[in-house]
């Protein structure tokens, strides 16, 4: 009895480390398994539920904040476990101090990481609520400490590691002095230096960027008929073709088609019909015969890597395919040219007619969701807040969490952003207004 009281306050201390390693590992399994109709809720809920989603807007930072007590607290829970070991050892109990060793281990598995997540999945939102007033303070308490380690972590890493950056041939600055030593009018010159530039800005943007998307392109699947070419002539100049698992695996241009035309007229069964009785003949293939077999490029490869691609295999279309190998648009080269040669026309002009960024009143204009991030800060000239969304539609599902819908408003860096439509055959509009606390010069 005299060696359990030598190491009661030991043991006492363990069970609080063991609690406090339960509640992290269950903070770690509720706070990411909320879903968002669960953090859209609890942005209007009580202030426990409140504070949660507002953990959650920097997801990286409390994670880091979670693992980094639980290693503290399993750490101190280990120290004190090895001294009751080695205390019964010291005093002849060998046997318990093996069963101890072996006990603690499985203890602190079983009762402060199985457990605890099993029951805090089960119930996430309302331990998520009531957890988050306890993490707040200690994510704030750590904050310094993990700044702190993730700058040696990136000198080490830098000094170990060093990712250098291979220069490139030509620079857009060499490009410049070429144009300005360069004899001939200033018109022309002008033009080819322009013309340049776009060709090199091709590099810094990525597929996704350029691409027209799925919901956006008229595609068919085989076989093809000549009735399906009474709607004309599709906003792509290609006869999109999809294979049975509906993903993009050819393409056909009208040039082709006038090119046979004679089987298309074929095919439209304007011939003598058999006679009545006899057995009909098989029907004759669809047009998809004469369609090229697109090209597939990643969807984070460069616009300019694709435009190599297509030339180099004599193509026009490339689809783009994201990380699951689902193809999410289409990349077609004539795209690719306008924005070299005629880089004011975005993808709001080739798909729906209009302009990308329409002025409607003071301070106010008028968006597509397709029109790129990019393009918002060229035509401001201005640096819009880091995202990892393109467009302004993915700009406001980051905001809003959710589809947006009409009426729907949010703050993103100098403007507030309010939808103005949302309709399955028309672009996502969104006006832009400034802020008035950032109202400046009215700008373009």
């Amino acid at each position: 009895m005299t060696e359990w009281w030598m190491v009661a306050p030991l043991l006492v201390t363990m069970a609080a480390l063991a609690a406090a390693s339960a509640f992290f590992s269950a903070c770690e399994a509720a706070f990411f398994s909320l879903r968002a109709a669960d953090r859209e809720a609890m942005a209007h809920g009580d202030l426990g539920e409140r504070l949660a989603v507002a953990l959650l807007r920097d997801p990286q930072r409390l994670l880091t904040a979670i693992l980094f007590w639980n290693l503290i607290v399993n750490f101190a829970y280990f120290t004190l476990a090895s001294i009751v070991t080695l205390r019964w050892q010291a005093s002849g109990r060998a046997e318990w101090a093996g069963v101890f060793a072996t006990a603690s281990v499985f203890a602190l598995i079983l009762f402060s990481e199985m457990l605890p997540k099993s029951l805090a999945l089960s119930v996430a939102r309302r331990f998520a609520g009531f957890a988050s007033l306890l993490l707040s303070p200690a994510v704030r308490i750590a904050a310094p400490v993990l700044d702190f380690l993730r700058g040696i972590a990136t000198a080490l890493l830098r000094v170990l590691r060093p990712s250098f950056r291979p220069e490139p041939y030509l620079r857009v600055r060499d490009l410049e002095m070429a144009v300005i030593h360069t004899h001939g009018p200033a018109a022309a010159l002008q033009r080819e230096y322009e013309t340049i530039q776009n060709l090199l800005q091709l590099s810094d943007l990525s597929a996704e960027e350029v691409m027209r998307p799925r919901t956006e392109i008229r595609h068919h699947h085989p076989p093809l008929t000549p009735a399906d070419l009474q709607g004309g002539i599709p906003p792509s100049g290609y006869f999109i073709l999809l294979d049975d698992e509906d993903e993009v695996f050819a393409a056909l241009s009208p040039e082709t088609l006038l090119r046979h035309a004679d089987a298309l007229g074929a095919a439209g069964g304007d011939g003598p019909q058999p006679p009545q009785g006899s057995q009909a003949p098989p029907p004759a293939p669809g047009l998809e015969r004469f369609a090229e077999p697109v090209t597939y490029v990643p969807w984070k490869t460069s616009a300019a890597a694709v435009l190599q691609t297509l030339w180099r295999e004599k193509k026009a279309v490339a689809a783009v395919v994201n990380e699951f190998g689902e193809t999410i648009g289409v990349v077609i080269v004539d795209d690719l040219l306008r924005r070299i040669f005629a880089p004011r026309t975005g993808r709001s002009e080739m798909l729906w007619r209009r302009t990308s960024i329409r002025r409607v009143g003071a301070g106010v204009w008028q968006v597509t969701g397709i029109t790129g991030v990019r393009r918002i800060e060229r035509f401001f000239g201005l640096t819009l807040p880091p995202t990892r969304h393109f467009t302004i539609a993915g700009v406001l599902q980051e905001q809003l969490e959710r589809v947006p819908r009409v009426g729907d408003e949010c703050d993103w860096g100098p403007f507030r952003l309010r939808v103005v439509q949302v309709r399955r055959d028309k672009p996502v509009v969104v006006e832009l207004r400034r802020r008035a606390e950032d109202e400046e010069e009215a700008g373009p």
